[in-house]
């Protein structure tokens, strides 16, 4: 898969489930969490917001030419995605998240993975 095809489907992806989480939150929020309360579906519409730029900024992005910028961008979406990785793993485990949540985890570990191919695969260019 190309870089370009990588970032649009890394757009998508975050765009589609940004959207979800900002127009279904209450729904969103008891389909992730263990034992939601009546906040829950808020912090579920303030994730929105991070989702959704992240898929908004590897779209923007995807055309570029190897550049530092272009470089950035890949290197923050790791750790993002590897933060999140982090302590989805750590929630799953102790039992707020909901069994679904291996699906995600597993996802964006594969993710996770594309980012560095692209960040150590262009390295030695920029």
């Amino acid at each position: 898969m190309s870089r370009r095809n990588f970032m649009l489907a890394m757009a998508c992806f975050h765009m589609l489930f940004g959207a979800f989480f900002l127009f279904f939150n209450g729904y969103a929020s008891h389909l992730i969490l263990s034992d939601p309360d009546p906040t829950s579906a808020l912090l579920v519409m303030g994730i929105s917001g991070i989702v959704f730029s992240f898929g908004l900024m590897n779209y923007l992005a995807r055309n570029s030419a190897d550049s530092v910028a272009l470089r950035a961008v890949l290197i923050g979406s790791a750790v993002y995605m590897a933060f999140t990785l982090a302590f989805d793993i750590h929630w799953t485990l102790i039992g707020m998240l909901q069994p679904i949540a291996w699906l995600s985890i597993a996802l964006r570990f594969l993710l996770v993975c594309g980012y560095l191919y692209y960040i150590l695969k262009h390295r030695a260019s920029v």
